[in-house]
């Protein structure tokens, strides 16, 4: 693989990951807004907090990588 190739790779996955990482963020705060239902106090509690930081991570790693693509579309080609 590219050098080029391999960084553009390396740049999205790290947009998808410091996305992602905002979803803990946004599960924490969900316990404030909401703690009746997203707590660590019970099983029921603990798998809504799981499900909310899931689709959190999904959906931000999912936005950030886009803002990436729009940044870096294609990795330059380079004709060797």
């Amino acid at each position: 693989m590219k050098n080029t190739t391999q960084k553009w790779l390396y740049g999205l996955g790290a947009a998808m990951i410091g996305g992602g990482a905002q979803a803990v963020v946004s599960g924490l705060t969900g316990m404030g807004f909401a703690p009746e239902k997203f707590n660590f106090t019970n099983a029921s509690g603990i798998w809504h907090l799981v499900g909310l930081v899931a689709v959190n991570f999904i959906f931000s790693a999912i936005l950030s990588a886009a803002f990436y693509l729009k940044q870096s579309p294609l990795p330059p080609e380079t004709n060797q």
